[in-house]
């Protein structure tokens, strides 16, 4: 997409990355700057996600589309972009817009890595979340 720029958050991004977590209902558990990549259309704010670390694995979370900008391609170029950047090349997202993911290539998965299994039971519980689910996509 023309204009657009992803670029890794800093600081002072993170009380606008905050509030849209908590109007979105997103994974607000441990939070740093260093986690987030913002895209910027023309200098402003379209969207954000983040790799998220845990002990054994990473996962490409807390996906993001401002209202204004949604139906453009925004979320599929963050996604794109972060699939390129993992640090691992199964990438895992937990999802309740599970067609959204299967458009990337991502498929459910029935197993995954135990602390996102424990996350998506403890996230979605906290944030009223049905429906979710496991996803991975290989990187070859």
């Amino acid at each position: 997409m023309k204009n657009l720029k992803i670029v890794p958050a800093k600081e002072e991004d993170m009380p606008l990355i905050r509030k849209y977590i908590e109007l979105f209902r997103l994974d607000d558990e441990n939070l740093h700057h260093s986690q987030f990549f913002l895209a910027k259309l023309k200098g402003e704010l379209a969207g954000f996600a983040r790799i998220k670390p845990y002990k054994e694995t990473f996962e490409l979370g807390c996906l993001a589309v401002l209202e204004k900008y949604r139906g453009k391609g925004i979320g599929k170029e963050i996604v794109k972009y972060l699939i390129n950047i993992f640090p691992q090349d199964e990438v895992f997202v937990t999802t309740n817009i599970p067609s959204y993911f299967e458009k990337l290539g991502f498929e459910t998965v029935k197993n995954g890595p135990s602390e996102l299994e424990e996350k998506i039971c403890r996230v979605c519980k906290k944030k009223l979340r049905q429906n979710v689910v496991l996803m991975r996509y290989e990187r070859s």
